[in-house]
């Protein structure tokens, strides 16, 4: 089906039934930038080389296996990131602002699972697994992701370090994370709200295919703890290296 709207706005509350979404031409789908709010989806598209643009607020989306590849998940992101500020004219962007003062942009993060299954969200630099904090957790997985200080273009992704979508993992990312001031800092997310869903007042035309499928078309464009981590990751890695220097000769 086809909506002859440019812009579908979720103010808050829950969408439910896991549908598919859509975002065609030059759509644009709208979540809230003052509460968290999670969308479970079968499948999400976005078309980004038209101009489609999903804007995830500060909020969260849950994809079901098997509905987007990684390639063009990340894709969407790379367009939505632009010139690094999340501010794209298409892809998956945010005008959910920073997540703290030291950071130096807002940022978007994904993770796609060995199921299949993926989540992006507006997260905080360093997240690594978007649980809405920044933790020795987040640590362990850059340090065991292995592609810190493998140079640049390793094919990198946001839960093994690559913060600023370079495809590899580098001090400059350990930077942005160190920036925020959120080491051990607790959540970082705005609260969860319920409420009703609202379309902003635009009525919706019709479904995408499957279950609960919504389609756009648009008709017109619309610390010092985190120091001894730091010390710690890059002790790990000269580690390796110096093995690995043994192991060659």
């Amino acid at each position: 089906g086809t909506a002859g709207i440019g812009q579908f706005v979720i103010a808050s509350g829950t969408v439910s039934g896991k549908p598919s979404l859509t975002v065609s031409g030059s759509g644009q789908v709208s979540l809230p930038v003052d509460t968290r709010l999670t969308m479970d989806l079968t499948a999400l598209a976005i078309d980004q080389a038209t101009g489609g643009k999903l804007d995830i607020g500060k909020g969260k989306i849950n994809v079901a296996i098997g509905g987007i590849t990684a390639s063009d998940l990340r894709a969407d992101l790379v367009s939505g990131r632009g010139t690094g500020t999340f501010s794209g004219t298409s892809g998956i962007m945010t005008t959910g602002g920073k997540a703290s003062p030291g950071s130096a942009n807002p940022a978007v993060g994904y993770r796609v699972f060995t199921s299949g299954s993926a989540t992006v969200a507006w997260a905080a630099y360093g997240d690594a697994n978007l649980d809405g904090q920044v933790n020795f957790t987040d640590i362990n997985l850059v340090n065991n992701g292995g592609k810190y200080g493998a140079g640049a273009s390793t094919g990198a992704v946001w839960v093994q370090g690559d913060f600023n979508y370079s495809n590899g993992t580098t001090l400059t990312d350990i930077t942005l994370l160190n920036n925020t001031g959120l080491y051990n800092a607790g959540s970082y997310l705005p609260a969860a709200t319920a409420g009703l869903l609202s379309l902003g007042g635009l009525p919706v035309l019709g479904a995408g295919s499957g279950s609960g499928g919504l389609a756009l078309m648009a008709a017109v464009p619309e610390p010092t703890t985190w120091a001894l981590a730091v010390a710690g990751l890059a002790a790990a890695w000269a580690g390796r290296r110096f093995r690995q220097a043994r192991g060659a000769g």
